[in-house]
């Protein structure tokens, strides 16, 4: 990955490419008549996606996030360009990190999204091409926003062993001649960070009376599994010859734990394993009770911020270079370590990561992303370049403990699915 202050660098390229032979402003200019129309917004996950509690469910659990009382809601930024009798006039930030919150729908905002009360009401104005760039939770990711965002590129630093918020990101184009005023402008938001989880099982004759402790990952190389990134929305897009491309999601590293420390670290007082029915095969006597880790609020003593998930951990989209361990503990174990390495193969790759992505099954045939096509072998040509955690989508680790062994297999899934899309065995 490259380091943080190339996204720096990228990002004012993108800032000041194209001002040759344009006016810019940063502000509307008295020259600049605006229409009778309000711009107004509607916002929505994209696909009705489903994440888990705080990370967002739905569009009524993103609404409920950005009432007025709760005092959250989602940033904005706005430009516009317009063709004039001097020429080519740009405006920049007429909306410059404003609030959009959700209030209950009335006449004045039937869709319920408006501006925050300190933000003044914005009309269109006709023949202006516009871009909007937005992102989810605008309060509590201020601090972490790198000062040159705007509606070209976002920028924002993030530590998710600090932060477990669900990072949303959009951005839309309206060009007003071809688009009816009298609509709200769409902001389909998507997950800009994917997510892990971590499910333990043990075999028959261990789960009466053993369960888990503690668990954490640890690096066991000086750079592999970051913790930290630099977000850059809208840059360069290598699928598309490094041309700028406004919905590409570029991560990179900004830190990597030394292979003595602990991430995502959780404890627990006694989660005993009391789920009747399991992911695996009813007929299986050997496996017939899961515990999932970062679950039970009142039975932790450390890591509450990753509790929060329904026992996903969110973690900077990378690639995934198999010197990374989950260790954990149990009842039984006392203060022995277990280790498990997590497998290199994760099913996706940021270099083939595409709206309309395909895969070639192994048998050449062109097989959709997000198709389910059961159980998946190391060997299939569809994971040649699955090596990388991709933003939007959900790992779900297994590991089956013995007395003797520790095995792991993994359900991957996009964000907006609720059964995962396909299995790999390793």
């Amino acid at each position: 990955m490259k380091r943080a202050s190339i996204v720096l660098l990228c990002a004012v390229g993108l800032l000041t490419y194209g001002c040759s032979g344009e006016e810019r402003m940063t502000q509307h200019h008295s020259s600049v008549e605006t229409t009778s129309m309000p711009l107004s917004w509607s916002v929505m996950p994209v696909e009705g996606m489903k994440g888990h509690t705080r990370a967002l469910m739905d569009n009524d659990k993103l609404q409920e996030a950005c009432t007025a009382t709760a005092g959250e809601g989602v940033g904005i930024w706005g430009d516009y360009e317009l063709n004039t009798n001097t020429g080519k006039k740009t405006i920049e930030g007429f909306l410059d990190n404003v609030k959009l919150m959700y209030h209950d729908p009335d006449g004045d905002s039937p869709t319920g999204w408006d501006y925050s009360a300190d933000t003044e009401d914005q009309h269109w104005v006709l023949g202006g091409i516009y871009k909007f760039r937005a992102y989810f939770p605008q309060t509590k990711m201020q601090e972490q926003l790198i000062a040159s965002s705007n509606a070209t590129t976002f920028v924002v630093n993030y530590n998710t062993t600090k932060m477990q918020e669900d990072l949303l990101v959009a951005y839309q184009s309206i060009n007003t001649m071809q688009w009816d005023l009298t609509k709200p402008v769409p902001l389909n938001l998507r997950h800009a960070l994917a997510a892990i989880q971590f499910k333990f099982q043990f075999e028959k004759g261990l789960y009466e009376t053993d369960y888990l402790t503690s668990c954490w990952l640890q690096n066991t190389a000086a750079r592999d599994f970051t913790s930290v990134g630099m977000l850059a929305y809208g840059v360069e897009d290598p699928n598309e010859g490094n041309k700028y491309n406004p919905n590409w999601i570029d991560w990179h590293e900004s830190y990597n734990s030394p292979a003595t420390e602990r991430m995502y670290y959780w404890e627990s007082h006694g989660i005993e394993l009391t789920n009747s029915q399991t992911e695996a095969d009813p007929k299986d006597d050997k496996t017939e009770k899961v515990a999932t880790a970062y679950t039970d609020k009142s039975l932790t003593t450390d890591g509450s911020e990753f509790i929060n998930n329904d026992g996903y951990v969110l973690i900077i989209p990378q690639p995934s270079e198999g010197t990374v361990q989950l260790c954990f503990t149990t009842y039984e174990g006392g203060e022995t370590v277990y280790r498990v390495a997590i497998p290199r193969i994760t099913g996706t790759s940021q270099a083939t990561q595409r709206e309309n992505n395909t895969y070639k099954d192994k048998d050449g045939n062109t097989v959709p992303e997000y198709c389910d096509n059961g159980s998946i072998e190391l060997g299939d040509a569809r994971n040649a370049e699955g090596t990388d955690f991709v933003a939007g989508y959900r790992y779900t680790y297994m590991v089956t403990i013995s007395k003797t062994n520790l095995n792991v297999s993994l359900s991957i899934a996009p964000w907006n699915e609720l059964k995962s899309s396909f299995d790999i065995s390793f």
